[in-house]
């Protein structure tokens, strides 16, 4: 686990002693795209290093809502990864416009889609298992990087696990 630097190769990363997974079903074999990571040792708040809250169990948020992502991914199709974390703004896109241009169906409840309609802004290879994160009263981990079709393409938003739709999993471990 990497955190404290915007640096790909900087210093600070973590043992992991335990991993957590959903489970995958035959059925949706892309929802479940979630894991929780137990840290060997605590790691420590500082100003580079701060928690996120979850999302609230009532709260949807609207289609067209500002999110952001960030992540070290390709920042273009056929790419390599950045050497500087990057951050983009994207929006939620709702599920059956999302299933209808894109994805026939594949998008679950338990997914959300994010973009611009207009492409150019998304997340690639290298960024899976990144938050998408929602501004709100508090800073929220919304969503997850799961996956999508090509990079910032037109009408191809990308695909997140919906942290919200496990929440009931989470508060388990």
């Amino acid at each position: 686990v990497k955190a404290g630097s915007d640096l790909l190769s900087g210093t600070g990363t973590l043992a992991v002693e335990k991993v957590f997974l959903a489970d995958v079903t035959p059925a949706s074999p892309k929802d479940n795209d979630i894991a929780l990571v137990k840290l060997r040792s605590p790691l420590r708040v500082s100003d580079s290093s701060k928690p996120i809250c979850l999302p609230y169990f009532d709260e949807e948020l609207e289609p067209g809502t500002s999110l952001w992502v960030i992540g070290w991914g390709y920042t273009q199709e056929h790419g390599k990864l950045s050497e500087t974390l990057q951050q983009a703004e994207v929006e939620l896109i709702d599920k059956e416009s999302c299933n209808l241009a894109a994805y026939h169906g594949e998008v679950t409840e338990k997914m959300l889609c994010a973009g611009l309609p207009q492409g150019g802004v998304d997340t690639c290879q290298g960024d899976s298992g990144g938050p998408l994160l929602y501004a709100g009263e508090h800073w929220q981990v919304v969503g997850i990087v799961s996956w999508g079709q090509g990079c910032g393409t037109p009408s191809t938003p990308g695909v997140y696990t919906s942290v919200r739709s496990y929440l009931n999993w989470i508060s388990t471990i």
